[in-house]
């Protein structure tokens, strides 16, 4: 029953919501995308230049992704931007979010928190989620995609050591304190690598092949989740390995390798058109010049 609420809260919201701009210019009503693009605060010069670009780019793309496949995904020329796009939502999934937010509630009660307790520091942890979530939306954009992911997971990480350490101990200090390093992880996994994964899936993938990279994406992170909901139990439970919350130091060790791969690899996409994208891959642009370096269609519009 108390999904209702949830469902009658969201219903609210809708009516004030606008219309997707780049749905409408689909199906071919541009006078109401630039009314929506006015609500999302452009101006009538820019909703009607974006009305243009939109409609120019989702004209290549219908061109572009008749005849598409997976295979094309693994081709030489799309083979590094599929595993850029791919790659922070498996960094992601594995990145410990299962265990810390799957487990923390059985962890509580492990550790002596009453049944009351242990549904209070749940309900703290999920406001934390949508406070750092909604962080996120603001962030994205100020702080960039790359930059963002790579200090997310060098906190995550440091998080996870954290929560590892305390777990060797297994005092009752020691205990409180990994739940409350829980509960930080899940503040800030959520203002990161949480939110950010799910853009740059999206937005490094080309046009042609972005449906099919997404499904690529999202099957990666699902299968790393099947792989943990077998083997956690396994690495943590009393009758187990009983590792409890020194299976933190898996995921801190995982988060290491991750940060080297982002490091390296990782591309800003902020403030990039997908025209943008084409063009920085297909000249090959270095990882860390992506931020910095003026595209031919950006030299046009000077």
């Amino acid at each position: 029953m108390a999904q209702f609420g949830f469902g009658g809260l969201a219903a609210l919201f809708i009516c004030f919501m606008p219309e997707s701009p780049v749905w409408l210019i689909n199906i071919g009503n541009e006078e109401k995308a630039r009314h929506s693009l006015r609500r999302l605060g452009y101006s009538e010069i820019e909703a009607t230049k974006m009305v243009h670009k939109t409609q120019y780019e989702l004209e290549n793309t219908k061109s572009e992704t008749e005849g598409a496949s997976y295979v094309e995904c693994f081709r030489k020329s799309n083979f590094r931007r599929t595993i850029i796009s791919i790659m922070p939502i498996a960094i992601q999934a594995l990145s410990g979010v299962f265990f810390v937010t799957y487990y923390s509630t059985y962890y509580m009660q492990l550790a002596g928190f009453s049944d009351e307790a242990s549904f209070q520091l749940m309900v703290v942890q999920y406001v934390l989620c949508m406070l750092g979530n909604m962080c996120s939306w603001v962030l994205v954009d100020r702080v960039g995609r790359r930059t963002l992911t790579i200090w997310g997971v060098f906190f995550l990480t440091i998080i996870l050591m954290l929560c590892g350490g305390l777990g060797v101990y297994g005092s009752p200090a020691a205990i409180r304190g990994t739940v409350a390093m829980f509960l930080l992880y899940n503040l800030v996994f959520n203002v990161t690598i949480g939110a950010t994964a799910y853009t740059l899936l999206c937005e490094v993938a080309t046009s042609r092949l972005r449906g099919h990279t997404i499904s690529l994406g999202i099957a990666t992170q699902h299968l790393i989740y099947v792989m943990w909901a077998f083997t956690l139990p396994l690495l943590f439970n009393p009758d187990k390995a009983n590792l409890g919350a020194k299976t933190a130091f898996i995921f801190g060790g995982i988060g290491v390798f991750s940060l080297v791969y982002l490091w390296f690899y990782q591309v800003e996409t902020r403030g990039r058109s997908y025209k943008d994208l084409d063009e920085l891959f297909s000249k090959g642009i270095h990882t860390r010049d992506f931020g910095n370096y003026v595209t031919d269609s950006q030299r046009e519009e000077e």
